[in-house]
């Protein structure tokens, strides 16, 4: 059972990791300011972005988990969305029988209709499926929303992130500042061109298309 909790621990940490796609990196700038003056003035980048194959592709290479979908929003009141979608069902899904783990059934867990706890791992429910059934859409305990687990059906784990972060875009040198409540500024490199994107972080590139 030890053995299976060091497992457990070790995929809480990845699934934490995942669906990192817009992420970004750390900017010791002043704080973002004047956002909806700039995003006005920058009406160019906004609307809705999703991820081409490749990126995705990118994303997943070498890694326990896929990454179906990811799409960034940039709205006229200065906020910055990034909406993903990430397959995880070799770490960690629910099948008829039970929990399983990297492909392993856990041979402990509790679940009261509402909160179903595996090792380190809680979760609590944020759906109105049937109480007395595992499947389902999870939060954890110890997060916000930002992260939804949804079990939806026999052996199917994805991990569906919603984050908002206020942004403001320097269109004269293609960058993107923004911030996460509570978090540093950080930024990201764009390049426009009619309904590309490209974004820029830590030297690696991925490629959106408008959508909206």
């Amino acid at each position: 059972m030890k053995k299976l909790l060091a497992v457990l621990t070790v995929c809480t940490m990845f699934l934490c990791a995942a669906a990192s796609c817009g992420s970004g990196s750390s900017y010791g700038g002043d704080p973002a300011k004047a956002i909806q003056e700039n995003a006005s003035e920058s009406s160019s980048i906004i609307g809705r972005w999703e991820a081409d194959d490749e990126t995705l592709r990118n994303a997943s290479e070498g890694k326990a988990v896929s990454v179906k979908k990811c799409i960034l929003e940039f709205t006229e009141d200065g906020k910055y969305i990034v909406d993903s979608e990430t397959d995880s069902s070799d770490l960690l899904c629910i099948k008829d029988d039970g929990i399983y783990i990297k492909g392993r059934k856990a041979d402990q867990y509790t679940y009261n209709g509402k909160t179903l706890t595996v090792g380190d791992l809680i979760l609590e429910r944020v759906d109105t499926v049937e109480a007395s059934s595992l499947y389902g859409r999870y939060k954890r305990a110890d997060n916000s929303n930002d992260y939804i687990y949804d079990f939806e059906s026999s052996g199917v784990g994805l991990i569906i992130r919603h984050r908002v972060a206020e942004y403001e875009y320097h269109d004269d040198r293609k960058i993107i500042t923004y911030r996460y409540e509570g978090g540093e500024n950080q930024f990201l490199t764009v390049e426009i061109d009619g309904d590309t994107l490209k974004e820029t972080t830590n030297g690696i590139t991925e490629n959106y298309t408008r959508i909206s």
